[in-house]
């Protein structure tokens, strides 16, 4: 039960180096974690949310974890 409790990530290798992806709601939920996870990988991040000051905070959040992210908000 915890295995599947804790959820999966993403096992695709797919080579984004030079993809721009585009990700809506990254502030919170189901689209920050898909933007950690893309963070891991050299593209570039332009989110989009309702809510600056929490945008704000994932981006931080984010780069603390993955320094070289390129995320746009």
């Amino acid at each position: 039960i915890r295995l599947w409790a804790r959820g999966s990530t993403c096992s695709a290798d797919r080579d984004l180096n030079g993809q721009v992806i585009v990700i809506t709601g990254a502030n919170t939920g189901i689209g920050k974690e898909t933007m950690r996870e893309l963070a891991k990988r050299p593209c570039t991040i332009i989110f989009g949310a309702r809510d600056a000051r929490k945008s704000e905070e994932a981006i931080k959040e984010i780069l603390r974890e993955n320094k070289g992210a390129r995320l746009h908000f």
